[in-house]
């Protein structure tokens, strides 16, 4: 029971962070995107102001960004510096100054933010060029501002679609899947009657319609086997009570065995004393006393004998029907 939260919330991190990185990586989409529409702004921006700045030869200290140091590159490669803090021109604009006056148009390399922003310019058919490096720190200047809405784009699209991921997935999943959770929890202690709510996403909700129709399985399965249980018993009571009868009809079927062995044991002995009482009967010499014990003694050995016969007849097996009526 304790392992079930913290199962649930690394899903939900895990889910969270899935998606916080696709957000990342669509902000970080729309940032190369919005980084290279601004690089084109102002690459046009700059370039022309500092075309207009090259061909206006106004002073340094008046000119589009403070600090921008200009020469002027000869035909002949003599380089003539045009600020007062110019001081020696370096390979990488000499090089700038030949591919400008090759191509006869203004050439701008912007360079990294880390970078100096530098151009070349020509100014006449002959070949002169204008070459500026701009201050390094003119770069970052110049991006910065672009740079912080990027980067507050970026911030406010992943806690925006964060949050709102959260939020969905606690609605749409996180809630929905702790709800069919209590409905196991409740069909597992044997309530009747709990159906899961069906909501959530369709996945959740496909989840809860099986689980619905898995109870109600579950409910006439259990309504089945308890009829089933009652029959049985019933049908036990049954069998108890019919073993009961046998058992008595067992003793019945031994008593009256018994009653038919003792009715043929003593039937011989009492028809020897009934033959014997006759012959005495006989006897002329026997008083009236006498011969009335006598009949007396023959009357109730005849009702012995009556019972006797009676046993006998009752132990006997009934004869079939159609030896009966034969």
């Amino acid at each position: 029971m304790e392992r079930r939260p913290a199962a649930r919330s690394g899903i939900q991190a895990e889910v969270l962070t899935s998606l916080g990185l696709v957000m990342v990586l669509s902000s970080a989409v729309l940032a190369a995107v919005l980084v290279a529409h601004h690089e084109r702004s102002l690459r046009e921006l700059v370039g022309r102001a500092l075309v207009a700045e090259a061909r206006a030869d106004r002073p340094a200290l008046q000119g589009f960004v403070p600090g921008t140091r200009w020469w002027t590159v000869r035909p002949d490669g003599r380089v003539e510096p045009r600020s007062p803090l110019a001081g020696a021109i370096d390979s990488e604009c000499r090089a700038l100054a030949d591919a400008a006056r090759s191509e006869g148009s203004p050439r701008l390399r912007p360079g990294a933010i880390w970078e100096e922003i530098r151009i070349g310019v020509p100014l006449d058919a002959a070949g002169t060029v204008a070459v500026a490096a701009l201050p390094r720190d003119a770069s970052f200047r110049l991006r910065a501002a672009a740079l912080g809405v990027v980067g507050a784009v970026i911030a406010a699209n992943v806690a925006i679609f964060t949050a709102l991921g959260a939020w969905l997935l606690r609605r749409r999943v996180v809630l929905p899947l702790q709800r069919l959770a209590a409905v196991a929890r409740a069909l597992a202690v044997g309530e009747g009657g709990v159906r899961a709510p069906v909501e959530g996403t369709a996945e959740a909700a496909a989840l809860a319609l099986a689980m619905n129709e898995m109870t109600e399985s579950l409910e006439q399965r259990t309504r089945a086997l308890e009829k089933a249980v009652v029959e049985l018993r019933d049908a036990n009571a049954d069998l108890r009570r019919a073993r009961q009868g046998l058992a008595r009809a067992e003793r019945l079927a031994a008593v009256g065995r018994l009653a038919a062995g003792v009715a043929h044991e003593i039937g011989n002995p009492m028809g020897a004393i009934l033959a014997l009482v006759e012959l005495a009967g006989r006897d002329p010499g026997l008083g009236d006393d006498a011969r009335g014990h006598l009949a007396r003694a023959s009357r109730e050995g005849g009702r012995v004998r009556d019972i006797l016969r009676q046993l006998l007849d009752f132990s006997r097996p009934p004869r079939p029907a159609a030896a009966s009526s034969a």
